[in-house]
């Protein structure tokens, strides 16, 4: 089985007839992880969780400081209404 120490895991794992020859199979002899995925992994993805998590902590802060934002003079009935409104694009 060509399960090279060093990886970290194999995603595809291949039985090979001579397992101690990867190379008659076109695979590398000595494989390593490029250190593009090292850092997307253990950089950037842990990186991305945080920010995504702050700006979803940031966004319902602020809809609990100032609640909803509405028009001025908007009245409650007026949010409430289903009919669609004409765009003042479209008049001739």
């Amino acid at each position: 089985m060509y399960d090279p120490p060093g990886v970290g895991g194999t995603g595809v794992v291949y039985v090979l007839a001579f397992g101690d020859r990867p190379g008659l199979y076109g695979l590398p002899k000595n494989p390593r992880i490029p250190l593009t995925v090292t850092i997307l992994k253990n950089v950037i993805k842990p990186l991305g969780s945080i920010l995504m998590v702050g700006g979803l902590l940031g966004a319902l802060f602020h809809f609990i400081r100032y609640g909803r934002n509405e028009a001025p003079g908007m009245r409650a009935s007026e949010s409430q209404r289903t009919e669609p409104q004409p765009n003042h694009r479209d008049a001739p």
